[in-house]
């Protein structure tokens, strides 16, 4: 609901978080810094002062949702299967899929990618891992960490046993 709504209004979407974030910068510092320590759980002060700093700025709020909206216009609403066969021809893809409620890399979307492959659409060197506690954002999730790394460090292990790697300088 609130990707469609800001989808449908980008304008008003960051005018109301840019003033969201004036107001922010208005509140006194400590309250802040006990708002994200208590309710956020951002236990280290450097990363409290990181995030304030993040919240207080008009123009990253305007960023932040300008990269969303042109992250969500870019993504296709078909498989490109032939980006994937010319791919293919060079190299194994791997792909990692997040679950819960991720609507970016969510399973359906490896489940279409699966049947691409079924039907021959896409090579047959696409790999897909579906990770149900993983969220797209793992990145900030120190506990997600993990999982992400130990699927690229498998996927290159697998690729380097199947493929020999050189390179172009």
């Amino acid at each position: 609901v609130y990707l469609t709504t800001v989808a449908n209004a980008p304008e008003l979407a960051v005018w109301i978080l840019r003033t969201c974030s004036k107001f922010a910068a208005l509140v006194p510092k400590q309250i802040v810094d006990t708002y994200l320590r208590n309710v956020a759980g951002v236990s280290l002060t450097e990363d409290r002062e990181l995030a304030r700093g993040l919240i207080c700025n008009p123009e990253y709020a305007r960023n932040f949702l300008m990269l969303g909206l042109e992250e969500i216009r870019d993504v296709p609403e078909v498989i490109d299967a032939a980006a994937m066969r010319v791919i293919g021809q060079h190299c194994p893809t791997y792909i990692l899929y997040c679950g819960g409620q991720d609507q970016w890399a969510c399973e359906s979307h490896m489940q279409d990618l699966e049947r691409a492959k079924t039907n021959g659409e896409i090579p047959k060197n696409v790999t897909m891992k579906y990770e149900d506690d993983l969220v797209h954002g793992f990145i900030v999730y120190p506990q997600m960490i993990g999982s992400a790394i130990q699927f690229v460090c498998r996927s290159v292990a697998e690729s380097n046993a199947t493929t020999t790697i050189r390179a172009k300088l």
